[in-house]
């Protein structure tokens, strides 16, 4: 009766193991994929915004880049916020900054 107990115990604790160890391995493996495919998503819309925006950024400020900054800036989380509602477009290396005001900035 014993060994039986013993053999049991065993056999539950290796199968529970094995399926833990192979659940995390799937987890990994699926955060991993699904890292990969934002950075790949990311990469897409960045070239996509960089070829939509040069063209309006070297003509100069107009209402057009104004109604870009302003869609792209809602976004908190978007690189380039900057405290107290102004965003700074720039190159990929952060240089040749414009700062545009937000939409209510300076207004009464």
């Amino acid at each position: 009766m014993r060994i039986t107990l013993r053999l049991i115990v065993s056999l539950i604790i290796v199968v529970a193991s094995v399926a833990f160890f192979s659940a995390y391995l799937q987890v990994r493996s699926e955060r991993l994929k699904q890292q990969d495919d934002i950075e790949r998503r990311a990469r897409l819309l960045a070239d996509s915004l960089q070829k939509t925006i040069e063209p309006i950024v070297e003509k100069g400020p107009s209402k057009n880049l104004q109604r870009l900054v302003e869609k792209f800036g809602n976004r908190e989380r978007l690189a380039g916020r900057r405290p107290g509602g102004a965003h700074r477009l720039t190159d990929w290396e952060g240089r040749n900054g414009r700062p545009w005001p937000a939409r209510n900035e300076g207004r009464a």
